[in-house]
């Protein structure tokens, strides 16, 4: 045997591979290789439990997305479903009109958390006739801003239909406002009104808890000495209690006076209301019998008779003198 020969070595000749293809197939898998390793080192690696917090919070953040509802477009017909209502500008003589319109659409707008931004075109929408003329006239002038402002519009409408006299008369109302025969509600809402127009006055919870019990009647400021000047409603529900104690103590009173003994006569009998006959009742009674009885007789002494006098018993008596047949004459 060939001492040369491999005996492990079982390959046929369709098997063999020779050096020179080997380094071949290497040289030609080396770009692949190479481009490769080069790819993966050019990714950073992540910590698993990392890469998985960050795909939930994309997933939460798609799910949100999706459920959002978009926000409804606010249309006339919104707002005057929600009580804004239109101003025609026709009662300019009252202008408690524009005044409660203008506070209406505040509120309107408040309640649909419409962006102030879009208050004023809103506003706009909502004048019709005379009210839509003024303002076509109001944009020409030389102040309209390019972008409308709601500042802008509410400053040029209290202009035109809200004077300044009109608020300083409102504003004197308040100053001297007071109770008087008003029920603490009444009272209050009459104060709300009129501290709109007189805000500087009431700019703090004290000042307007002060004004308010300023104008209570004064057997009601005694019971609010001790009340809570820092909150307006707290304030006011101490003023109802002290409303109800004063209340319900003057029912007290007057049913007390209701339940007080009746004045007695002297008799013993109660007293009926009537004043009292001067002297016993007795007395008064034959009085009276006898009062009618006097004047009969009296009218009958004066009253000529029709029978002439008889001779025999002096009486008028037509016919024969009983007393000259001897019978009775009822003389007693």
């Amino acid at each position: 045997m060939d001492p040369n020969v491999n005996l492990n070595d079982n390959h046929s000749e369709g098997d063999s591979v020779s050096p020179q293809q080997l380094n071949a197939n290497q040289n030609q898998n080396a770009p692949h290789q190479e481009a490769l390793h080069g790819g993966l080192a050019g990714i950073p690696q992540m910590d698993p439990a990392l890469l998985m917090q960050l795909m939930q919070q994309m997933l939460i953040m798609n799910q949100n997305a999706l459920a959002r509802k978009p926000e409804p477009r606010i249309t006339l017909e919104r707002l005057r479903k929600n009580g804004a209502e239109e101003f025609l500008g026709e009662n300019i003589a009252d202008p408690l009109v524009a005044f409660w319109w203008l506070e209406r659409v505040r509120c309107v707008f408040e309640n649909l958390k419409v962006p102030v931004g879009e208050w004023a075109d809103l506003a706009v929408m909502l004048l019709q006739n005379n009210a839509y003329e003024w303002w076509k006239r109001t944009t020409r002038n030389v102040d309209h801003p390019p972008q409308l402002t709601w500042e802008y519009f509410d400053r040029v409408f209290r202009e035109e239909y809200i004077p300044e006299s009109f608020v300083e008369e409102k504003r004197e109302e308040f100053m001297h406002l007071e109770m008087g025969t008003m029920s603490l509600p009444e009272y209050r809402q009459l104060f709300d009104h009129l501290a709109e127009f007189a805000q500087d006055l009431v700019n703090t919870p004290k000042r307007r808890c002060d004004r308010f019990v300023k104008g209570m009647h004064m057997n009601l400021q005694e019971g609010m000495s001790t009340a809570s000047r820092q909150d307006f409603g707290v304030m006011y529900e101490q003023a109802k209690e002290v409303v109800r104690t004063r209340e319900g103590a003057k029912l007290v009173v007057e049913q007390k006076a209701n339940k007080m003994p009746v004045q007695v006569a002297s008799a013993g009998k109660a007293y009926s209301g009537k004043r009292p006959l001067s002297g016993s009742g007795i007395q008064s009674s034959k009085k009276a019998k006898s009062g009618p009885a006097h004047s009969v007789a009296s009218s009958s002494k004066t009253r000529p008779s029709k029978h002439p006098m008889c001779e025999s018993c002096g009486r008028n008596h037509p016919g024969e003198c009983w007393r000259s047949l001897g019978l009775c004459m009822g003389c007693g």
